[in-house]
C-alpha cells in the first residue's frame, strides 16, 4: 500500500541521508572556509580524528571515511554510527513488524523493536491481540485461521424467517437481535450473527458481539452485498448500560428521528468496539453523536463511518466521549452536515485519543463553531488524517489542553470564519509535534492563528516539514503564535495574508526555557498589514533563552521589521545576519528573496527557486523529537537531493 512504502522509504532516507560524503554537515567554519558547508578536512567537535590514514570523522564517534571503526551512516550525530535492524509499527495497532535498517548506535532508537511481533503490518484489524471477526476470510488474531459462525459459538437471527419461540440455531433462527443478544448474554457464546434485513428496535447490549452481513439461506457471510441495518425505535439501535461491552461488526446503524439521536449510546465504564460499521443519525434541532460514551469509557473503531445529518441550534459528534479513558479510530470517516451550534469530528476530555488513517469534515454554517478533535487534559495524537470544514463562526482543526500533542502528515483545511480560526491549538502542559502536515485557512473576520501554543517553560514544541497558508483578516494575523516553553521549528513554509497587523512568527518566552530556540531553513512571509507587519517577532522576559536564525527566507510585503527581538528591529536581511538584535545567539545564511513557490496555494518549489541548496543541516541543532524527521519533506521525498538542504517544506525533485 502507499502509505506503508512512504514510511518505510522515510526510515531508510533518515538512515542513509547523512553519510558523510553528502557535504552538508559542517558550519563551524575551522578551516576558514566561508561557505556554509566546509566540511571537507573538519569536525564539528575541533576534535584532532582526521589521523595520518586519511579517518575523516565528522562527528567524533570514531566513525566515518576510511576509519579503523568503520564508515558513519550519519556523521552529523555522534549517537548513530551504524546501522542496525529493526521492526517497525507501520499500521499503528502497537504491534511491529516491518523490517528496516535503522541508522543507530548500539541500541535501537525508542520507535524501533528488535523483534517482529505482527502478522500483518498493514492491517490495524490484525495483530497478535486482534478481534478474530468471522467469516471474512481474515486471521485477526494471528491464530488458529479465520472464526466460522455456527451453533456452538453464536445465536443466530433471521428477521425474515425467525421467531423468537426458536432456540437461535442456524436452523432455528430467532426474530430479533434483541432476542439473540438476550440468548447470547444468557450462554457461553456471546456472538449474534445477524440475517440481512432491516431491523426496527432499541437493541441493549450488556456484553455479546454482533455481525451483520449474513444470508439466512446458507449463512455466508458478505458485508457489503448483504446490508444489516437497526434503527433505533424509540431510543438507540445500540445502548450499552454501565460496566458493559459491546462488538458491532458489519452493520448499519440509524438513530432514530425524535430527539436524540445516536447510533451507539454508552454509559459509564463500557467497552465498545466497532469494526466495519455505517452509522448515521436523523432528525432535526436535537443533538447528533455517531457514537456517545460517558466516564471512563473505552473506544475503539475500525474502518467506520459516521453521517451525520443536519441540524439546528444542537451538537454534531462523531464520537463523543467526556471522560473517557481511549478513543482510538483507524479509518475513521465523519461527515456532518450544516449546524447552527457546535460540531465535533471526535470529542474527548481526560482522554488519550489516536486518529489514523481518518477523515473528519463538516459543511458548517456561519453561525456555527467546528472542531475537528477536540481533547482536554489528555493525550492526542493524528497521524494521516485530513479535516475539512466549510464556513463557520470559530474554526478548530485540532484543540488540545493540558495534554501531549503529536499530528503529523495530516491534512486540515478551513473555510472562512465570522469570529476566529486556529488550524491547531494548543496550551497548557504537554510537549507538542507538529510533522509533516499542511494547514489551510480561509478568512477571518477576527483573528487568524495558524499554530496557536500557549504552554509553560518546561514545554517541548517541534515543527518540521510542514506547510502553512492562511487568507486576510481585518484584526490580527498569525501564523506561529507561541507563548513559553522550548522550540525547535526547521523546514517549514509559512505563507500568511493580510491584516490588519501580521506576524507570521510571533514568540515570547518566559526565560525560564531550558533550550535556546531554533529557526532552521524555513520561509517566512508575511503580507500587507494596516497596522504593524513584522515577519518574525521575538520577546523573552529573561536574559535567556537566544535565538538561533539559519537559513531561512524572511520576507514580507513592506514590512515594519524582518526581525523584532527585544527593542530592536532589523529592517533589511544584512541586519539579520548580522545578529545585531537582542538575544541573537546566531544568525546565518537567512535570506530576503521571491520563495519561487508554484503558486499561491501550492507552496511547493519550482526549479528556478533560490531556496534550492541554499539551506543547513539541521541535525546538529535537532531533539530527538525531530530527527525521524530531518532526512525528509513533507512529501516523503529524500533531503538532502543536492549539494545541501532546500529552504522550506519542500525538497525539489526534478
Amino acid at each position: 500500500m502507499p502509505r506503508k512504502l512512504l514510511l518505510i522509504l522515510m526510515v531508510l532516507m533518515f538512515s542513509m541521508a547523512f553519510l558523510t560524503a553528502c557535504g552538508c554537515g559542517d558550519d563551524d567554519d575551522d578551516d576558514d572556509d566561508s561557505t556554509t558547508d566546509d566540511d571537507d578536512d573538519d569536525d564539528d567537535d575541533d576534535d584532532d580524528d582526521d589521523d595520518a590514514a586519511g579517518c575523516v570523522d565528522e562527528d567524533g564517534d570514531g566513525y566515518g571515511d576510511n576509519c579503523d571503526a568503520g564508515k558513519d551512516c550519519n556523521d552529523a550525530d555522534d549517537g548513530a554510527y551504524q546501522i542496525l535492524t529493526g521492526y517497525l509499527d507501520l499500521d499503528n495497532d502497537g504491534f511491529p513488524g516491518t523490517e528496516v535498517g535503522v541508522c543507530a548506535g548500539d541500541a535501537l532508537p525508542a520507535d524501533y523493536a528488535a523483534e517482529a511481533t505482527d502478522c500483518d503490518d498493514e492491517d490495524p484489524m490484525t495483530n497478535p491481540l486482534g478481534t478474530e471477526l468471522p467469516d471474512d476470510g481474515i486471521d485477526q488474531d494471528c491464530a488458529d485461521g479465520d472464526l466460522t459462525a455456527s451453533d456452538d459459538n453464536g445465536v443466530f437471527v433471521d428477521g425474515d424467517g425467525g421467531s423468537n419461540a426458536n432456540p437461535g440455531t442456524m436452523a432455528e433462527p430467532v426474530k430479533t437481535v434483541q432476542k439473540g443478544v438476550d440468548l447470547a448474554e444468557a450462554g457461553d457464546a456471546k456472538n449474534v450473527y445477524i440475517a440481512m434485513d432491516d431491523y426496527q428496535e432499541d437493541v441493549m447490549v450488556e456484553g455479546a458481539a454482533l455481525f451483520g452481513g449474513y444470508d439466512a439461506s446458507d449463512w455466508s457471510r458478505d458485508i457489503e452485498g448483504n446490508e444489516t441495518s437497526i434503527e433505533g425505535d424509540t431510543i438507540d439501535p445500540i445502548r450499552v448500560p454501565n460496566d458493559g461491552w459491546a462488538r458491532i461488526d458489519g452493520l448499519t446503524l440509524i438513530g432514530n428521528d425524535t430527539g436524540l439521536s445516536t447510533g451507539i449510546y454508552g454509559l459509564s465504564n463500557v467497552t465498545v468496539d466497532v469494526y466495519r460499521t455505517h452509522i448515521e443519525t436523523q432528525t432535526d434541532g436535537n443533538d447528533h453523536f455517531g457514537i456517545f460514551v460517558s466516564n471512563d469509557a473505552v473506544v475503539s473503531v475500525y474502518d467506520v463511518s459516521i453521517d451525520l445529518a443536519a441540524t439546528n441550534s444542537s451538537t454534531l459528534a462523531g464520537i463523543y466521549a467526556p471522560g473517557s479513558r481511549r478513543i482510538t479510530a483507524h479509518m475513521l470517516d465523519v461527515v456532518g452536515g450544516e449546524n447552527d451550534s457546535t460540531s465535533f469530528g471526535v470529542y474527548g476530555a481526560a482522554t488519550t485519543i489516536k486518529v489514523y488513517d481518518s477523515r473528519i469534515s463538516f459543511e458548517g454554517s456561519p453561525s456555527s463553531d467546528i472542531f475537528g478533535v477536540y481533547n482536554s487534559s489528555g493525550a492526542t495524537t493524528l497521524d494521516n488524517t485530513e479535516m475539512a470544514f466549510g464556513e463557520s463562526d470559530t474554526l478548530f482543526g485540532v484543540y488540545s489542553a493540558n495534554g501531549e500533542i503529536d499530528v503529523r502528515d495530516s491534512k486540515v483545511a478551513c473555510g472562512d470564519a465570522g469570529d476566529t480560526i486556529f488550524g491547531i491549538y494548543h496550551s497548557g502542559l504537554g510537549d507538542m509535534l507538529l510533522a509533516n502536515t499542511e494547514l489551510r485557512l480561509g478568512d477571518s473576520s477576527g483573528s487568524l492563528f495558524g499554530i496557536f501554543h500557549s504552554g509553560n517553560p518546561y514545554t517541548r514544541t517541534t515543527i518540521i516539514n510542514s506547510m502553512l497558508s492562511q487568507g486576510d483578516t481585518a484584526t490580527t494575523n498569525y501564523g506561529l503564535y507561541f507563548t513559553s516553553g522550548s522550540l525547535f521549528v526547521s523546514n517549514n513554509s509559512f505563507s500568511i495574508g493580510e491584516g490588519g497587523d501580521v506576524f507570521t512568527v510571533y514568540v515570547t518566552q518566559s526565560g525560564d526555557e531550558a533550550d535556546d530556540a531554533y529557526f532552521i531553513n524555513n520561509v517566512f512571509r508575511s503580507g500587507e498589514a494596516a497596522g504593524t507587519q513584522r515577519t518574525v517577532f521575538l520577546q523573552q522576559g529573561g536574559n535567556y533563552p537566544y535565538y538561533h536564525l539559519l537559513g531561512n527566507d524572511i520576507l514580507g510585503d513592506d514590512p515594519d521589521c524582518l526581525v523584532y527581538s527585544g527593542a530592536d528591529c532589523a529592517t533589511d536581511i544584512d541586519d539579520v545576519n548580522g545578529c545585531e538584535w537582542d538575544f541573537c545567539n546566531e544568525a546565518m545564511g537567512n535570506l530576503e528573496t521571491s520563495p519561487g513557490f508554484v503558486s499561491a496555494a501550492n507552496l511547493h518549489l519550482t526549479a528556478d527557486s533560490d531556496l534550492i541548496d541554499a539551506g543547513y543541516n539541521p541535525m546538529p541543532y535537532a531533539p530527538e523529537a525531530a530527527k525521524p524527521f530531518i532526512g525528509m519533506d513533507i512529501d516523503f521525498d529524500l533531503r538532502p537531493t543536492g549539494d545541501a538542504f532546500d529552504i522550506g517544506a519542500d525538497e525539489y525533485t526534478p
